[in-house]
């Protein structure tokens, strides 16, 4: 029985660079859960550039459900749990807060 339906991320994508660093004139990468979307969010704590805006809904609502914090679809999460659910980062495994590149103020790297 699916405990968690909605949330069918593929597993994480370990990246052997996963440490170049991005120009802040650059644009980003793809998405490293779907490799079709541009890369839009930074986890906070280790700075790397990973997901689309639909995979970190994604994501979010997987790790909420695995916490017991189930939500029946993954489109009714809050802007509050959206941007306060720490999530381990799919490169390196740090737990951070996905925040937008833009508003990111550390160093960014990209895959």
């Amino acid at each position: 029985e699916d405990v968690c339906p909605g949330a069918d991320l593929p597993p994480p994508v370990l990246e052997a660079d996963a440490g170049a660093e991005l120009d802040s004139d650059e644009d980003g990468g793809l998405c490293v859960c779907c490799s079709e979307n541009e890369a839009m969010f930074v986890l906070d704590q280790c700075g790397h550039l990973v997901f689309c805006r639909a995979c970190r809904r994604k994501l979010i609502y997987r790790t909420r459900c695995l916490a017991g914090l189930f939500k029946p679809d993954r489109h009714e999460l809050t802007t509050r749990e959206l941007s306060r659910t720490r999530m381990p980062c799919p490169l390196c495994r740090r737990e951070g807060i996905a925040v937008e590149k833009q508003g990111f103020d550390g160093t960014v790297f990209c895959t």
